[in-house]
């Protein structure tokens, strides 16, 4: 045995019964294998999940017609493998445990059958779909007889609630002779309308796509043209099973689309998903001649044209009857307060505001007055009445303002008067949460007042002996003297001013046997009377106040590393706080890393940290610059730039929009950092 074993012959015996012996194993365990990674596959991925209820018969209650629609739907469905549709027998459960009856009939409790009968832990999309029978009728044609049907088709996104598509549609059943039953053409027809609609929506292509980067009204999602997205196609925004936002794409490139936001819940942030919508159009009960099914008329923009005409019109007479000089006196509109990091001034607060319709027609402005929450009586800012902004600083400064007892009115109180106070308001203070308020000192012509700003006679001069230069003469002294009637048909006024600061052109005015005409040296005179007639007398006014939203001033984050060198694949950032101790407040903090110094917009990945209240050093958690979120021109770049941003998150609307990424946060100075690089490969050996 030992020779024959040794042997050529016995070596070849021996290799053969060897390899029996383990080919068996090799090749279960290359089935098991196959079988395992198969299995690992399909439990990767997870298909969309669909379920259709019964629909609802507008045309007549109580019929099985609905329940075939469903059917139709939920068949043809199932037909693609691309789809887990849920069945029949699943839906009918989850509707009976909720203790509902079908037809559905609201979308609130169609979701909650979602919610009941969908795999809560599965991260895919999930589609309910309701729908209504519009109408049905049969007729005969050709010696036989076919049924016409017409049907409308929701699609229901359960994380949203919204409708993301659908069909009108109708369908024509088989004409059949003999003694066929209307209810089975009906159905047949429903069948057919059915599968006309699945098409319909399989058809429609409703990309979906992952946000990349967030701006304070817009975002960057990683699917464009290529995918289906298009100039205006309305998507809505989800993270998990809630909708956070929805909005519409505005921009679409080839690879990459911008959507402005335009409700957002939660705010938007990397990796959220986003999914087209589509609107279902209404159709109404009946058939047009050639059998489809009746689309509704939508009202054009037109209709109605008149009324609305009438209405602005309307508008219009009540904004100039009501306007400067009524009882209302609102003639600030808007007034927005936002933070800046002004280079010159340090930490700041940018106030705007806009005119309405009340300051404008006849109103002449004379300045603007600011306030803040902590001096209500003082003006922070004074400026010109053609002005809408003004910074306000750390550096206090004086005003000269106007101060009445009363808002806007119809009286002529103060004929051409001059700033009545003068004063500094307090400092403003870094880290501290402000209000601004606004008001309008504007002057009306006497002779724009209802009856003359009153008959009875004004008194002539300012409050403070003086008056606004005009027709009557340039700014008038520190002292006035005013003596005369205001009753009979010669009254006298008689104002002197005992130091003039502007001279003034002669001025005419007669009121019965008197006139007084201004000088070189600022003397002013008005006279009115019963007989008399006012001149170019301007009459002021101070419009009650409109308030901003709150605003907090800060400098931003000081950065404290890194601050040079290379961005680690995994990096942390650590910066001060802008919570000053004496004013606590909650801020958001957000990290930008751009591939331009500049930052420029679609160069920018942006990420939000966290929300602190709390002051000193901050630092965040670290961050993988070589994960699935990080967009690749930030990887592929050899040399990148970051700051950070941060806002008290109670403030409105928030510090002033970055110019280029229209972000409302008070950013840091960047940091210049590159990325590493590969290492060479090994010496050979």
């Amino acid at each position: 045995m030992r020779r024959f074993i040794n042997s050529l012959a016995g070596r070849v015996v021996s290799h053969v019964v060897a390899a029996s012996l383990i080919l068996p194993t090799f090749s279960l365990a290359v089935a098991f294998s196959a079988t395992t990674a198969k299995a690992g596959a399909s439990q990767s991925v997870e298909l969309p999940e669909w379920a259709v209820v019964d629909f609802d018969n507008r045309k007549e209650k109580g019929t099985k017609f609905g329940e075939v629609a469903a059917e139709a739907i939920s068949s043809t469905l199932a037909k693609n493998p691309k789809y887990d549709v849920k069945p029949r027998d699943t839906v009918v459960r989850g509707v009976e445990t909720l203790g509902l009856s079908q037809p559905i009939p609201t979308v609130t409790s169609l979701l909650r059958v979602g919610q009941e009968i969908f795999n809560r832990n599965s991260r895919a999309s999930k589609t309910i779909i309701s729908g209504e029978i519009v109408d049905y009728v049969v007729q005969k044609v050709n010696g036989g007889k076919l049924a016409r049907a017409s049907m409308r088709v929701v699609c229901y996104d359960i994380a949203s609630g919204l409708p993301i598509n659908g069909s009108a549609t109708y369908g024509v059943s088989t004409v059949r002779a003999g003694d066929v039953s209307d209810e089975a053409l009906i159905n047949d027809a429903l069948t057919q309308a059915g599968e006309k609609a699945v098409q319909d929506i399989q058809s429609r292509n409703l990309p979906e796509a992952t946000v990349l980067n967030t701006f304070e009204q817009s975002a960057l999602i990683n699917a464009g043209t290529r995918a289906g997205f298009k100039r205006g196609t309305q998507v809505i925004i989800t993270r998990g099973q809630r909708q956070v936002a929805s909005a519409e794409v505005v921009e679409a490139q080839p690879t990459n689309s911008t959507v402005r936001i335009g409700r957002s819940d939660l705010g938007l942030q990397p990796g959220d998903k986003v999914r087209a919508v589509f609107a279902v159009p209404e159709i109404g009960p009946g058939f047009t001649q050639s059998g489809e099914a009746v689309a509704k008329r939508v009202r054009g923009r037109n209709d109605g044209s008149g009324v609305l005409t009438a209405i602005l019109i309307v508008a219009l007479v009540l904004m100039v009857t009501s306007g400067p000089g009524s009882n209302t006196q609102e003639v600030v509109g808007q007034v927005i307060a936002e933070p800046v990091s002004d280079p010159t001034n340090g930490p700041s607060i940018n106030v705007s505001w806009k005119p309405n319709g009340f300051a404008k027609g006849n109103t002449q402005r004379i300045q603007w007055q600011v306030y803040r929450n902590d001096d209500s009586q003082i003006p922070v800012r004074v400026v010109a009445g053609n002005q809408t902004n003004v910074l306000d600083t750390l550096i206090p400064t004086g005003t000269s303002y106007y101060r009445f007892q009363t808002i806007g009115g119809t009286t002529c109180t103060f004929p051409n008067a001059a700033p009545n106070g003068t004063g500094t308001a307090l400092a403003l203070q870094e880290g501290r949460p402000y209000v601004f308020e606004v008001e309008l000192i504007y002057g009306l012509n006497r002779i724009d007042l209802p009856d003359g700003g009153n008959s009875g006679g004004a008194a002539g001069g300012g409050l403070a002996g003086g008056g606004v230069g005009g027709a009557n003469g340039g700014v008038g002294g520190t002292t006035g003297v005013t003596t005369g009637t205001t009753a009979g048909t010669t009254g006298t006024t008689t104002t002197t001013g005992t130091t003039g600061v502007t001279a003034g052109t002669a001025g005419t005015t007669t009121a019965g046997t008197t006139t007084t005409t201004g000088t070189t040296a600022g003397t002013t005179g008005t006279t009115s009377g019963t007989t008399g007639q006012v001149g170019e007398t301007l009459c002021l006014f101070q419009s009650a106040r409109t308030a901003s939203g709150q605003a907090t001033p800060t400098a931003g984050p000081q950065l404290i590393s890194p601050v040079q060198g290379v961005l680690q694949n995994i990096q942390t950032f650590s910066f001060t706080s802008i919570v000053s101790g004496a004013f606590p407040f909650t801020a958001e903090y957000v990290l930008q890393v751009a591939t331009t110094p500049t930052f420029a917009r679609n160069t920018v990945y942006q990420r939000v940290l966290f929300r602190r209240n709390d002051s000193g050093t901050l630092a965040s958690d670290s961050i993988d610059f070589t994960g699935a979120e990080i967009p690749a021109f930030i990887k592929n770049a050899n040399v990148v730039y970051y700051r950070i941003g941060a806002k008290n998150i109670a403030d409105r609307p928030g510090p002033k929009a970055d110019a280029l990424t229209r972000e409302r946060y008070v950013f840091s100075n960047y940091v210049r950092l590159t990325r590493p690089t590969t290492p060479p490969p090994p010496p050979a050996n």
